[in-house]
């Protein structure tokens, strides 16, 4: 599900959904910038070179081709732009292989995917974003990120062929799939969300429900907090244990009803202006990376109830108790002396 929200009045976010022909399923969203038209764009474009790219057969290492298709988004996001002088366009992108008892992910920017298990988030994409590598420092609390004024700038994008730091771009691919058990949700959305909805509320969300019942209670609750950027969602839901790897309609992983045609065919709030149904396909050799190790959150439980103290407020604590065990001993000590040097005297 996709929406404008409350504020804007065009619609940069993008989204697709695809059954491959291994019987895995391919979501991915993303989040366009460059204003009016260019986001557009660059989000719609990166999602049809995505869900072409990772389709095709070759390499058969699905990190490799989740690697390569980004890649080649990229690439194509720098042709447009250079092509149409839109300068700054690019955009923002988050995709997810999923098979019957697995799932690989790879994303660019600060939409993301989200694992939750049981009403628990037990796992979350790390955004490239610079508040995120002060969190990284330990330089600021996730708390207070959303009202620094850093927060929304990127370290890397779609449409840039270098990162914050000099370095070419280099998009992130998980090195290891994350495992699925039954009843996982999987979710995908763009910072319209997450900037509204907190991480233990977007998994609260999902409990007892089907993967458009979240989508759509989701995009409402962003909303009707203020709906301040365009919102997606993508969601997942993995059936019983054992579910046959083609099956994925049956389980939640595709919608019901849909012809394969309409699966491969984003949907958009409004069209846009630009012909972007066919670009070359772009070579790559370039080595994979590994992906750090992502962002693994607490429970939403332990999160919840674990209240923020300071550091410098338990050290403090923590130096006060010294000082007053340290007073006891002293005064006691001094007791004691007192005590012979009387004795002493009477005697």
């Amino acid at each position: 599900m996709t929406d404008t929200g409350r504020v804007r009045q065009n619609n940069e976010d993008s989204h697709g959904q695809r059954e491959l022909a291994d019987g895995t399923g391919l979501l991915v969203v993303c989040d366009g910038m460059g204003g009016h038209e260019s986001g557009e764009v660059a989000s719609r474009l990166a999602v049809r070179v995505l869900l072409d790219r990772v389709g095709r057969t070759l390499p058969a290492d699905i990190r490799r081709r989740m690697f390569e298709a980004l890649l080649e988004a990229n690439e194509v996001v720098i042709a447009e732009g250079r092509r149409t002088g839109a300068r700054g366009m690019g955009t923002t992108a988050v995709a997810a292989m999923l098979g019957p008892k697995s799932v690989h992910i790879s994303h660019v920017g600060d939409s993301r995917a989200y694992l939750v298990r049981r009403g628990h988030v037990r796992w979350r994409s790390h955004d490239h974003t610079r508040v995120m590598a002060l969190i990284d420092a330990g330089e600021l609390s996730e708390e207070r990120a959303r009202s620094h004024p850093y927060a929304g700038m990127l370290t890397r994008a779609l449409g840039h062929a270098r990162m914050s730091d000099g370095r070419p771009f280099v998009p992130e691919v998980l090195d290891t799939p994350l495992e699925l058990e039954g009843g996982d949700v999987l979710v995908l959305c763009s910072d319209g969300l997450h900037d509204l909805v907190d991480d233990p509320e977007i998994a609260a969300m999902t409990c007892g429900r089907d993967a458009e019942d979240i989508a759509t209670r989701l995009v409402a609750l962003a909303n009707e907090r203020g709906g301040h950027d365009n919102v997606t969602v993508s969601v997942a839901v993995r059936g019983h244990v054992g579910a046959a790897a083609g099956d994925l309609e049956g389980h939640g992983i595709l919608p019901a009803g849909h012809e394969q045609a309409d699966i491969a065919e984003p949907t958009f709030d409004g069209g846009i202006a630009a012909n972007d149904d066919a670009y070359e396909p772009v070579a790559h050799q370039a080595p994979l990376p590994l992906a750090r190790k992502p962002f693994q959150p607490q429970s939403v439980v332990e999160v919840a109830v674990i209240p923020d103290v300071p550091v410098s407020r338990v050290s403090r604590g923590v130096d006060s108790a010294i000082a007053f065990v340290g007073g006891l001993a002293f005064l006691a000590a001094l007791a004691v002396l007192l005590s012979w040097a009387f004795l002493q005297g009477s005697g």
